[in-house]
């Protein structure tokens, strides 16, 4: 609606009115509800957003450019202005400024994003060089670049982003979005041997020191995030409590048990539509979270939570689980009923790196079974070889 003056207002209020009561003289009455509430709460999304405005505005400047980037530096507002074309920044602008924002995360792990193209509603770029020998590094700086663009332009539904090793294109018609992947990119000439370099491009995340490609990790509870870090490091955050909770170390307790073990009937009560995820105990929810790989990421699983009272073994596991640290790892595929063990929550992400760089076509493909294959068999000799540790 453009603002026209009052009667222009009046009248579109009317005609709000008309409509409500059509449908509460002819509709079912959860269908009513539903729309009201629906109502209720455009109305509370865009009373957001106009007193974010009216805060913005409040603060005193002299300068109406400054003004205007305060006011659509607010995300709502962003937004509400691009689904009604008036954001004076176009798509390219916006991305190019999100990257910025990001950059300085990928540069920390010696990286740098490039913005190859926009294309209406995708947005190709190119990841060089960031921790390249961390999986769970690379799907994170990933994710947050995808966030990023979607977050300052909401027009964009489809982000690329080429690491080097396998590169995603536009799905077919009919395709589902973010399903299709192609193979690995026109190999370069091999370079002559050379000897492998003896320092490190990665640095921790914590103080800067040099790590080796085996390195630590700790999650960040407030962002959910994994953070490469030195031995030292790690060893702040071990006991409970350290930092005031901000940060906890990821585990590295590899354990096999048929405890762990889901049944055919266990999983189709989970509702999960793959034959691999992975359950993380959250302290932030107080609750069990289910995520799988899939070729756009990690997903989370929407799983009923009266699911697990039929699953006896899940309390015992998510008991044992040490909370933003391990995850209860199952593997499904091509076999009866479902394997599982205790892993530290880095190799999950590294099993979500793998399907995300080497998934091709709507199975997968030979090369990413194969990569999936090796990591699982990983997993087996691990745990198999391992004592039940702590985090």
């Amino acid at each position: 609606m453009h603002a026209g003056g009052d009667e222009e207002v009046e009248r579109a209020q009317g005609r709000i009115e008309e409509l409500l009561d059509d449908l509460r003289s002819g509709a079912p009455p959860e269908t009513v509800a539903k729309v009201e509430e629906l109502v209720e709460n455009v109305l509370d999304l865009y009373g957001s957003a106009l007193a974010r405005m009216a805060d913005a505005l409040s603060k005193e400047t002299s300068d109406a450019a400054d003004l205007r980037e305060r006011v659509i530096a607010d995300p709502l507002v962003a937004t509400l202005l691009v689904v009604h074309g008036l954001h004076p920044h176009d798509v390219r602008a916006r991305v190019e400024r999100a990257l910025a924002r990001v950059s300085p995360y990928v540069s920390s792990h010696g990286g740098k994003v490039v913005l190859v193209g926009i294309d209406e509603d995708l947005v190709s770029l190119r990841l060089e060089g960031a921790c390249e020998s961390c999986a769970s590094s690379t799907a994170t700086a990933t994710d947050l670049l995808e966030r990023a663009v979607r977050d300052a332009a909401p027009e964009i539904t489809r982000v690329e982003v080429d690491t080097g090793k396998a590169a995603k294109v536009n799905p077919a018609p009919n395709a589902p979005t973010g399903l299709v992947q192609i193979g690995l990119k026109r190999p370069a000439p091999a370079p002559a041997p050379a000897p492998a370099p003896e320092t490190t491009h990665e640095q921790c995340e914590m103080c800067g020191s040099p790590i080796g490609e085996a390195h630590d990790h700790v999650t960040r509870l407030d962002a959910r995030e994994l953070l490469c870090v030195c031995r030292a490091c790690r060893l702040l955050f071990a006991h409970e409590g350290s930092a005031r909770g901000k940060y906890r170390p990821v585990s590295d307790r590899w354990l096999s048990d048929d405890t762990y073990r889901l049944t055919e009937l266990e999983w189709a009560r989970l509702g999960i539509p793959v034959r691999m995820a992975f359950f993380v105990m959250d302290s932030a929810r107080g609750m069990p979270v289910g995520y799988y790989p899939s070729p756009g990421g990690v997903v989370e699983a929407s799983i009923d939570g009266d699911a697990w009272t039929g699953i006896q073994r899940a309390a015992a596991a998510f008991a044992a689980l040490t909370p933003d640290a391990e995850a209860w790892l199952v593997d499904g595929r091509n076999k009866d009923g479902f394997d599982g063990w205790f892993v530290p929550l880095d190799a999950c992400y590294e099993l979500v790196a793998r399907v995300r760089l080497h998934w091709s076509g709507f199975d997968g493909g030979d090369v990413a079974r194969a990569k999936i294959d090796e990591f699982f068999a990983s997993v087996r000799d691990r745990a198999s070889t391992s004592h039940a540790g702590g985090p």
